[in-house]
């Protein structure tokens, strides 16, 4: 894209080159067309600049009223609001510098629906720059602002620079995730917001956001809560989440540890290292609440960690001595497991049995060869 902007009131019309009567028809249509094209460039040019001049108004609401106004991009010069509303972030008023930060989101999805990553990158600079303000409204509009910008990304398609926004996701997580803790709520829900929309990048913020799911600094911030157990059932951890997540697994907190092992499970045969961390959470106790019942989330990471993997054997003897004897939910978690391990999962060996269980000691041992 061509990044040279022209003057507006530097345009001049070059003559047509007359030719026979239809090329005169056709170039004085043109003409028409570009004369018009000029005045509205003009007019634009004009309102732009006198928008401008108000946005450095004395009168605190004539500048709050403008900076809303300009999130228009088709009315104004975004080559020039932009630069006057990143000015506009360090206005004085409190309300000013939201309705700047506010007004820059709309200027940058617009730019990232354009393709024009110039635009795009001054407009977002900015809003990411807020994100280290002192005032909670001014947290809480910059975390919604860049909430706007990942769905206009995601909206614009999968290629080009229309997508590439934000370019560094692992660094903007951690700086999001810093302000789970935030003092004002409305921050600490708006950046568990911004993090459920980054499913794939989650993986340096775990333990924060695990622990963000149980807690609450005060009663009026449940919101963090949903929006933080929305963020770990979207995500997609990797390898790279393994060490943090065994960690998890010993929180004093029943759903941290449930969590934890079901974000293990999601990574699969890859977590492998995580198998005697997940063992001994086979042996707590039911919980009502499926949620707060850190075995049953073990039995399900164990059946997508194991099968296949030198812990097969061990997890397969591990599940098999948990398995219930009635058909409660943990036990029909367990069948669930051990179907996964293929037919020698599934048959649970009478020995093993007799081991586990005292009534059943009485059965004769397995048939050392299969009946035909």
């Amino acid at each position: 894209m061509d990044e040279t902007y022209p003057a507006i009131d530097s345009f001049q019309s070059r003559p047509p080159a007359w030719g026979g009567p239809i090329a005169q028809v056709f170039s004085a249509v043109a003409c028409l067309a570009v004369l018009a094209w000029a005045s509205l460039a003009v007019h634009d040019g004009g309102a732009t600049k006198a928008h401008l001049r108000a946005l450095r108004d004395v009168d605190v609401i004539v500048r709050r009223e403008t900076a809303r106004e300009l999130a228009n991009p088709e009315r104004f010069d975004v080559r020039l609001t932009i630069p006057a509303l990143a000015r506009a972030t360090a206005d004085s008023d409190v309300e000013v510098r939201a309705e700047a930060i506010h007004a820059l989101g709309y200027l940058g999805a617009d730019a990232i629906r354009r393709g024009d990553p110039t635009a795009r990158d001054a407009a977002a600079g900015s809003v990411l720059a807020a994100l280290a303000a002192v005032e909670g409204r001014v947290k809480a509009e910059a975390l919604g602002t860049v909430s706007l910008l990942i769905r206009a990304a995601k909206a614009s398609g999968g290629a080009g620079p229309r997508a590439s926004w934000p370019a560094d996701r692992g660094a903007l997580v951690v700086r999001v995730a810093a302000l789970l803790d935030d003092p004002a709520a409305e921050v600490r829900n708006a950046a568990a917001g911004v993090l459920a929309l980054l499913p794939d990048d989650l993986d340096p913020v775990f333990p924060a956001l695990l622990e963000a799911s149980v807690r609450e600094p005060d009663i009026r911030g449940g919101p963090r809560r949903r929006w933080a157990s929305l963020a770990l059932d979207r995500s997609r951890p990797t390898t790279a989440a393994v060490p943090s997540l065994v960690g998890a697994l010993g929180s004093p907190e029943p759903r941290v540890r449930s969590q934890a092992a079901a974000l293990l499970g999601k990574i699969g045969p890859a977590a492998v290292a995580a198998v005697p961390a997940l063992l001994p959470l086979l042996g707590e106790p039911a919980a009502a609440d499926p949620r707060d019942d850190p075995a049953t989330a073990a039995v399900s990471a164990l059946g997508q960690v194991a099968p296949g993997t030198p812990e097969a054997r061990r997890v397969v003897e591990a599940l098999q001595r948990s398995r219930p004897l009635d058909e409660t939910p943990r036990g029909r978690s367990v069948a669930e497991a051990l179907r996964r391990f293929g037919p020698n999962g599934e048959a649970v060996p009478r020995g093993l049995q007799a081991a586990t269980r005292p009534e059943l000691s009485d059965l004769p041992p397995d048939d050392p060869q299969p009946r035909r």
